[in-house]
Order: structure tokens, then sequence, then C-alpha cells
């Protein structure tokens, strides 16, 4: 199956499409200096701090004694967006983590890329894009609204 590189890049490629997502990384941002914080999560076109940060949280591993291992990786997503209670920030905020959550549920292979978007082990289990959490926090000193999210990813290897 697919490398955690191109994974990485097939959420990204997913978040991306997401009109109005505003700035999606890869990785978890770090600034010293607040102002720079800011700068890596201003959407040019709102003016306001706007954008997804993700990474790989942890990997579990199964041998399935047929010559594979079964990977599960937990992906942790957070989403800010800058309040403006004016504009009815929450909704509009609201509205684009479940405009993110209907594009990964249009393909839960990501382009064939892993055998789903949840445990296979679990019928019922949890798919997709999982809201854990909405909550405003500061954020680069600004007020903001602050989706925590989760994806699992599974897939299988050659051992």
């Amino acid at each position: 199956m697919a490398s955690l590189a191109q994974i990485r890049a097939a959420i990204k490629t997913t978040l991306q499409g997401v009109a109005g997502i505003g700035k999606v990384h890869d990785y978890e941002r770090y600034a010293t200096r607040e102002k720079e914080l800011r700068e890596l999560f201003l959407d040019a076109g709102s003016s306001r701090l706007l954008g997804f940060v993700f990474y790989r949280e942890r990997t579990t591993e199964q041998e399935l004694d047929i010559g594979e291992v079964r990977r599960l990786h937990t992906w942790r997503l957070y989403g800010f967006m800058g309040l403006d209670d004016a504009s009815q920030s929450g909704l509009l905020f609201d509205d684009l983590v479940e405009l993110a959550a209907t594009a990964f549920r249009a393909d839960p292979t990501l382009g064939g890329l892993v055998l789903a978007t949840k445990d296979l082990n679990q019928n019922r289990g949890a798919m997709g894009l999982q809201v854990e959490r909405i909550e405003p926090v500061m954020f680069g000193g600004v007020l903001c609204h602050r989706a925590t999210l989760s994806l699992l990813t599974e897939t299988t290897e050659d051992i």
C-alpha cells in the first residue's frame, strides 16, 4: 500500500480541495513570535486567521499471519478561524468543518492509497473525519475558533 508520505499528501490535497479552507500545513507549525505564527495562518482572501494543521499522532500494527502487517495511522488535525461575532464566524467555521468531513466521506480510500478511513475490523465503527471538539481559543494572540479533529487510515504492508 501507500507510504506515510503519500497518505500525508492525500490528506493535504483533500483538505486543500475544500473551498474556503485557508492555509493547510501538513506538519505542526511553530513560531517564536505571535506575529510570525499569525503570518503562517493569515488567509489573504478573508484577512483573518484561517487554516488547518495536521500530523500523524500514532500508528498501531497487527501481524496478519499472511506475510502482511495491518497498520492503523491516527492523524490529529486542528483547524483555526479568527473569531468575528458580527459575521457569525462560529456558524461559518461549523460549516467549513462539515465541508471537510464531507470531502473525506466522498473519498474513503484517499484515491485508493488506503484501504479505508476507518478501522475495517469495526463494522459499525467511526469512519472518516471525526469532530472531537470545537471551542474558542487564543491562537497567535487572536481569539479563534478551534476544531480538534481526527482521522484514521488503514493500510496493509508486506512483512
